[in-house]
C-alpha cells in the first residue's frame, strides 16, 4: 500500500513539544494555555464504501478520453487508533486581558498504524490581534490571521495517496494550504438581549499539484442575535454569507460536468435558528436548524439547498457533565449529476450522526472527557457512502 511521505508526524509533535516547554517557562502571568493529549478509535480512517460499485465517474472519463480505466470498485475499510493533539495558548503584549494579543492554536489527528498514515492531519493556527473596548457591555475584536493546514489527500477505496484518474499523477497534497487573512467581530449586551456582527476575508494558498490549484479568496460577513425568551429560556438566529473566487479552478458546465471557460465562484448563505429551554438547573435542551444555500455565479452546477436539524441535551452533574445530539442534514442539488457523469441521475446526499459526550470524568487524580460518535452517510453518489463510529478519550493541562 502507497502512503504518502514528508515530516507531518514528526514535525507536529516536535513544534507541539517545543511550544509546550515555552509556555511552562513562563511564569509572568501573561500567558494563558491549554494542551490537550488523548487517543481515539476510528472504524473508518479513509471513510471508505462499504460496499463495491460501479464508479460512473472513471466511465465517463474513459468516454471523453478514449481510455480503458477499470471502474470496478471494491474498497477496503481500515480501522486504527490515532492520538488527538491540541494546543490553544494566548500571550499579551501589553500585561493585560485586554488589548494586544497573540494567539497560537494546534490541532491534530496522528494515526498510530503506519498502514493509516495518510489518515493523519494538522492544523496550525496564529492570531495577533486587539481587545477594544467599545462602550459599556460592548467590545470589538480585530486580528490578522495565519492558518497552516497539512493533510494527504487519499483515495477512500484504498488509503492510498490520490492520483489523478487517466495519467497517474501524485496529487496527494492538492489539499494542504497556507492562508493569510484579517477577522473581525463586534459584540453588544443590553439587558435581555445580545448581539453579534462579524467580518473575515481570507486568501489560501494551497500546494502546487499537476492539476488546477484550489486558490482562492474568501469574504464572510454576518450577525447574530440572542433573545430570552422567560426566565430561563434563549432564542438565536443568525445569517452569514460567504463569498468565493476562484483564482485558477474552472467552473463546471451544467450541459456536461465539464470545467468551462469561466472561473469558479459561487456564495453560500446560511441562516441559523437556535431555541434553548431550560429544565431545573442541570438540564439544557437545544433545538438547531441551519439552511444553507450555494449559488453558483456561472450555470449553476454547484447549487445546492441544505437542510439541517439537530437536538441537543445537555446535563450538567455534580460530578460529571454529558452531552447527547442528534443531527440529520439533507442536501439537494439543482443541478449536479451523481458521479458527475450526465448519464447518472441528479446528485442526493445526505448524512446522519448521533453522539455523546462527558467531561469531569475523574480517575487518577485528573479530570478527562470522553467522545463517542457514529456517522452514516446517504447518497446515490456511492462514493460517498459510509458508516464511522469514532471514540475519544483524554484530558486537559493547563500549562
Amino acid at each position: 500500500m502507497e502512503r504518502s511521505t514528508g515530516p507531518l508526524t514528526l514535525l507536529s509533535v516536535i513544534v507541539f513539544s517545543c511550544i509546550s516547554q515555552v509556555t511552562v517557562a513562563n511564569e509572568t502571568g501573561k500567558m494563558m494555555t491549554t494542551a490537550t493529549s488523548g487517543i481515539g478509535y476510528d472504524s473508518n480512517a479513509f471513510l471508505s464504501p462499504g460496499s463495491p460499485y460501479t464508479d460512473y465517474y472513471i466511465d465517463y472519463l474513459n468516454i471523453v478520453n478514449a481510455t480503458a480505466v477499470n471502474t470496478a470498485i471494491t474498497p477496503q475499510i481500515q480501522s486504527g487508533m490515532f492520538a488527538d493533539l491540541g494546543l490553544e495558548s494566548r500571550y499579551f503584549i501589553d500585561d493585560t486581558k485586554d488589548g494586544l494579543y497573540i494567539d497560537y492554536e494546534f490541532d491534530g489527528e496522528l494515526y498510530l498504524d503506519g498502514n493509516l498514515s495518510n489518515a493523519s492531519e494538522y492544523k496550525h493556527g496564529f492570531r495577533l490581534g486587539r481587545t477594544v473596548n467599545t462602550g459599556r457591555k460592548s467590545g470589538l475584536d480585530i486580528a490578522a490571521t495565519m492558518d497552516i493546514d497539512r493533510n494527504t489527500y487519499f483515495d477512500r477505496d484504498s488509503g492510498d495517496i490520490k492520483h489523478t484518474t487517466i495519467k497517474q499523477s501524485d496529487i496527494s497534497k492538492r489539499y494542504n494550504y497556507t492562508s493569510m487573512g484579517a477577522e473581525a467581530e463586534w459584540r453588544k449586551r443590553t439587558g435581555r438581549h445580545d448581539y453579534r456582527l462579524i467580518g473575515e476575508i481570507e486568501s489560501r494558498t494551497y500546494t502546487a499539484t499537476p492539476i488546477a490549484e484550489l486558490d482562492h479568496t474568501r469574504m464572510e460577513i454576518g450577525g447574530k442575535a440572542g433573545f430570552k425568551t422567560g426566565k430561563r429560556n434563549r432564542f438565536r438566529i443568525g445569517y452569514n454569507l460567504n463569498n468565493y473566487h476562484f483564482s485558477v479552478r474552472k467552473a463546471l458546465s451544467t450541459a456536461d460536468a465539464l470545467p468551462s471557460a469561466v472561473l469558479r465562484a459561487y456564495n453560500d448563505h446560511r441562516v441559523d435558528l437556535s431555541l434553548m429551554l431550560r429544565q431545573g438547573r442541570s438540564i439544557r435542551y437545544y433545538l438547531d436548524y441551519n439552511l444553507k444555500y450555494r449559488r453558483d455565479s456561472f450555470e449553476g452546477y454547484h447549487d445546492y439547498d441544505q437542510n439541517r436539524l439537530k437536538l441537543r441535551v445537555l446535563h450538567n452533574g455534580r460530578n460529571l457533565d454529558s452531552k447527547l445530539s442528534f443531527s440529520r442534514l439533507d442536501r439537494s442539488y439543482a443541478h449536479a449529476f451523481a458521479f458527475d457523469n450526465p448519464s447518472q441521475p441528479g446528485k442526493t446526499y445526505g448524512s446522519s450522526k448521533i453522539s455523546l459526550e462527558f467531561s469531569h470524568i475523574k480517575m487518577a487524580g485528573r479530570e478527562w472527557w470522553m467522545d463517542m460518535s457514529y456517522k452514516q452517510t446517504d447518497s446515490n453518489d456511492l462514493r460517498y457512502v459510509y458508516d464511522r463510529f469514532m471514540l475519544k478519550i483524554g484530558t486537559d493541562w493547563d500549562l
